[in-house]
């Protein structure tokens, strides 16, 4: 149906035929604010243009409104091409991890001092995407921070063995030429005071473990590379003792949120007395921090493929 005015007058005239002997008061600017019916017989008001916006409604919306929940963040980068306008904005929220394209966001510049503002708008009309932590992220945090025995901890360490990321020559011994992310990580090693382990040492150590989960275990720290050595003296006849050297660093690179780019992140790994046992625990470093730059990530990238202003916070 094509809206006409003589459409419109023709819903206005069916509205003062059914309310007879009524009177049409218009209320400031045409267009601008509603329209009413005055009834002489009950003393009723009538608002002649929610009328009217109900009856047009039925054809079509007066505007767009509602709020669409896209999966990945280039569906959301699409999804505001095909809709923004002169006053579309993007909103991070590092806090509850999101980013909110609004299409009919309010209009630039200061609100009018009086009357109705003009650059005011519904702002109800949204795309947004909620940044869902990969399956690597989960497992690393769920485990990151809490004490485990030694099956626990060798059963993860194998488990999760794509995840590791062996030492540069850089980091592993200080030569090669070196990327800006590199001496970020020698700066970690050197501030906790320790070196970064490859895998297989990692891997050993879980599996020496396991040799030696029927003997004591006595503990000796090197104060000066932050490494220890767990000393296993055998209680059974026929048992031998040994020794197994601990790291205290190694590194994985994984992603922080679904089809997201892989982070390398210090992982911390410590170690306790438990009786004549053993526990371990591994701790992401900076994990807070890593998370943070991934959301900036997503929303710089967005705002640079939309060319909308970035706001970080919640609207």
């Amino acid at each position: 149906m094509e809206f006409t005015k003589e459409n419109i007058a023709e819903t206005v005239a069916k509205i003062v035929e059914e309310r007879a002997d009524a009177d049409l008061i218009a209320l400031g600017n045409e267009g601008k604010n509603p329209t009413f019916i005055a009834h002489h017989k009950n003393q009723t008001l009538v608002n002649v243009t929610e009328e009217i916006d109900r009856a047009l409604d039925k054809f079509q919306p007066a505007r767009r409104s509602g709020t669409d929940h896209l999966h990945e963040i280039d569906s959301l980068i699409e999804w505001t091409n095909r809709f923004k306008g002169s006053n579309s904005v993007l909103f991070c929220d590092a806090e509850q991890p999101s980013l909110t394209c609004i299409t009919n966001y309010h209009g630039e510049g200061a609100a009018t001092p009086e009357g109705r503002d003009p650059l005011a708008n519904h702002c109800d009309h949204r795309g947004v995407y909620k940044f869902p932590h990969s399956e690597e992220w989960k497992a690393w945090s769920d485990f990151s921070g809490k004490w485990k025995s030694p099956g626990e901890f060798g059963e993860f360490i194998e488990d999760r063995s794509a995840d590791f990321y062996d030492p540069t020559p850089y980091l592993a011994n200080g030569t090669g030429e070196a990327g800006e992310w590199e001496k970020k990580l020698a700066d970690v090693a050197a501030r906790l005071s320790g070196r970064f382990a490859t895998y297989r040492r990692l891997l050993e150590l879980s599996r020496g473990l396991e040799i030696h989960e029927s003997q004591t275990a006595k503990f000796k720290r090197n104060p000066d590379t932050g490494e220890g050595q767990i000393f296993f003296e055998a209680t059974q006849a026929g048992q031998d003792g040994g020794k197994i050297d601990i790291p205290n660093l190694a590194l994985i690179a994984i992603p922080v949120f679904e089809n997201g780019a892989a982070y390398t992140l210090p992982v911390r790994l410590a170690y306790r007395p438990n009786g004549g046992d053993v526990k371990f625990r591994l701790t992401l470093h900076d994990a807070d921090k890593a998370r943070r730059d991934a959301i900036r990530e997503g929303a710089e990238k967005a705002k640079e493929a939309t060319s909308l202003p970035l706001f970080y916070g919640a609207s």
